[in-house]
C-alpha cells in the first residue's frame, strides 16, 4: 500500500469548510468539518464527520438535531474560535457574540453562512477511527449569496483540534 499516493488521491477530492452547531437544553456547541456530502436524494440526507470526543456529540445525540453551514477558509477569527476539542466538561458558548438565526429547530447557524442546513438524525455511525458519522435528514435550508469555491483539503489546510 502507497500511503502517499492515497493522500495525494483523497487531497484531490474537492471539499469545503463547514461549521456544525447543535443546541440542546440550553447548551450550544459547534465544530468544524471538512465536507459535508449528500448521501440520499429521497428523502435528502446529509452526510458529516465529527471529530470523536468533542463536546457537540452528547448535544446532538440528546436533540437529535443539528446545523451545517459552509464558512469561508480564509475566516481566521471563526477557525481560531471553531477548531479548538473542547471537552464535554467545557462550558463556554462559541456562539457568543456572532450574530447567529436558526432554520426551524434551535441549532444555531452562521449569518454570514452561504448555505445552511437544519437536520434531524436519522444515523450515529461510531467507526474505529478519530472521527464519527452523523447522517441528518434535511429539514430546512438557506441559501444567502454564494459559497466559498471547493478546494482541495490541503488547500484550506488542517484543522487544529489538539
Amino acid at each position: 500500500m502507497d500511503l502517499d499516493l492515497i493522500k495525494d488521491a483523497c487531497d484531490r477530492l474537492l471539499t469545503g469548510l463547514y461549521l456544525l452547531s447543535a443546541q440542546h437544553d440550553g447548551a450550544r456547541a459547534g465544530t468544524l468539518a471538512l465536507g459535508v456530502h449528500q448521501c440520499a436524494a429521497v428523502p435528502i440526507l446529509l452526510c458529516v464527520p465529527v471529530r470523536r470526543g468533542h463536546r457537540i456529540e452528547p448535544l446532538i445525540r440528546d436533540s437529535r438535531h443539528f446545523a451545517v453551514g459552509t464558512v469561508d477558509p480564509a475566516d481566521r477569527l471563526l477557525r481560531r474560535r471553531f477548531e479548538d476539542h473542547p471537552s464535554a466538561e467545557e462550558h463556554h458558548d462559541p456562539f457568543d457574540a456572532l450574530p447567529v438565526l436558526s432554520l426551524g429547530w434551535r441549532s444555531p447557524v452562521l449569518r454570514s453562512s452561504a448555505l445552511a442546513f437544519d437536520c434531524e438524525v436519522v444515523r450515529h455511525i461510531d467507526m474505529d477511527a478519530d472521527h464519527e458519522l452523523y447522517i441528518g435528514k434535511v429539514l430546512s435550508a438557506r441559501i444567502h449569496g454564494e459559497p466559498p469555491a471547493l478546494q482541495r483539503a490541503s488547500e484550506i489546510g488542517p484543522l487544529h483540534y489538539d
